[in-house]
């Protein structure tokens, strides 16, 4: 109730590119042309954003920030695919987890308003599917192409009053974690 409803955004949209690169191992069972297997991988990322809203109402200025980032992915997934020769085109769909790290803030100018702050870094789960193509140039090397998406749930951050000029308010922020992620690859079987 300290900092009304009109000085801060109902949705922002934390949206962001980045990188991932990881390692993967998996295994195959070929029946005629069908492929089936598991895999699991692991990858460290940079994906994420933050997205800022200021308002200034009745004199004052007031920021509010959401940052939501996922620095670690990891997948366990079932595999099935048609191979073609030496092309294979496969579904994937499995189970996913990832650090999720996620900050908040509501920040007034001048500063003898209430200003909440929060931060929390966890281990999140949730599902993920996808598909791609596989070329084997030998029977012990392929490449492939292989696109993602994850689905890491939604979480809620309470954003606490710092300043002690509204003691107990708290403000609460709720995100939801997904994405789309495109690989490229080299497989090296034994």
């Amino acid at each position: 109730t300290a900092i009304g409803a009109g000085n801060v955004p109902t949705r922002l949209s934390p949206d962001g590119n980045g990188a991932v690169g990881g390692a993967q191992f998996g295994f195959n069972y070929q029946i005629g042309a069908v492929v089936i297997g598991a895999e699991t991988d692991l990858s460290a990322t940079r994906l994420g954003g933050n997205d800022i809203y200021s308002v200034n109402l009745y004199g004052v200025r007031v920021t509010t920030q959401s940052e939501n980032r996922l620095s670690m992915l990891g997948t366990i997934r079932a595999r099935a695919g048609i191979a073609f020769g030496d092309l294979l085109i496969y579904g994937t769909g499995g189970y996913a987890y990832g650090r999720v790290e996620q900050r908040g803030s509501i920040v007034p100018d001048p500063a003898n308003n209430p200003t909440a702050l929060g931060s929390r870094s966890e281990i999140a789960s949730g599902w993920v599917l996808g598909g791609g193509i596989e070329y084997a140039i030998t029977p012990a090397i392929s490449v492939r192409l292989d696109y993602t998406h994850y689905d890491l749930g939604r979480r809620q951050l309470t954003l606490a009053e710092i300043t002690g000029l509204a003691p107990g308010e708290t403000a609460t922020m709720r995100t939801r974690t997904s994405g789309d992620i495109l690989k490229a690859g080299v497989n090296f079987g034994f």
